[in-house]
């Protein structure tokens, strides 16, 4: 098993390493490790949203809007409640999420790309100019396009088709002139995230927290000082030096 050792240097020492930390005669460090020992969920999503018996299966992705860059997939699933009880289910009956296929290549380019370059022989305040694409924060679902070597852009359209990018990180995209997030899970709209354990729609319960405080007034010797390891797998990792001092805090891999 491979560990993370945190280790003490003493300032004096010309020793060198790339692991240094502490001051022996302060208390030094709080140490807050969340270790993750994930566990195999009893309940799954739909079963906490009740009535799951309602749907029927998801049926499986479809393929890509977009043959190359990101694009969006979709799923679906029946409301067998509508038809055996005649009430309505709870939840989406279609879900989307973002796709990529491949990187565009021999010249293929994505929608934002191709729809500002189709401007670029428009007269716009009188002249030409070549346009390239610019997600505007405060309305990421126009077609916003930055004029090449100038510093203004122009909205060419009040939204973009469905299923494009929205934002830099490629995290989200337009669905009906929104910009839709997507979770942890990929689904857009979802709004599942990662918990403290690392865990995507996880509620927490798969780890445990463990603090502690060194606080030794003297170290066994100089130059380097084990003070505590750290399991692989640990998550949430907080190394705080209470006071100052004059040595450093630092951590290294040990086989």
């Amino acid at each position: 098993m491979r560990y993370n050792r945190i280790v003490a240097r003493d300032r004096e020492t010309e020793k060198t390493g790339f692991l240094v930390l502490c001051d022996a005669m302060n208390i030094l460090a709080a140490l807050l490790a969340c270790f993750v020992l994930v566990l195999p969920s009893q309940v799954s999503a739909d079963t906490r949203q009740g009535r799951a018996h309602d749907w029927g299966p998801w049926t499986a992705w479809s393929v890509c809007s977009e043959t190359c860059g990101y694009g969006t997939a979709y799923r679906i699933r029946q409301c067998h409640a509508k038809l055996r009880y005649g009430r309505d289910c709870s939840g989406p009956s279609k879900q989307y999420q973002i796709c990529k296929t491949r990187i565009c290549a021999d010249g293929t380019v994505d929608y934002r790309t191709r729809e500002c370059a189709n401007n670029n022989n428009v007269y716009y305040g009188r002249r030409r100019y070549s346009w390239i694409p610019y997600i505007n924060d405060q309305a990421p679902c126009e077609l916003s396009c930055k004029s090449e070597g100038f510093g203004y852009y122009a909205r060419f359209k009040k939204t973009v088709v469905d299923g494009v990018i929205c934002n830099e990180e490629n995290t989200a995209v337009c669905m009906q002139g929104r910009c839709v997030e997507s979770g942890c899970d990929g689904v857009l709209g979802s709004g599942t995230d990662v918990d403290k354990c690392g865990k995507c729609g996880g509620d927490g319960s798969t780890c445990r927290p463990i603090s502690a405080i060194f606080t030794r007034t003297h170290l066994t010797h100089r130059g380097y000082n084990v003070v505590t390891t750290i399991p692989a797998g640990a998550c949430s990792i907080n190394v705080t030096e209470m006071r100052r001092s004059k040595n450093h805090l630092g951590f290294g891999d040990f086989v």
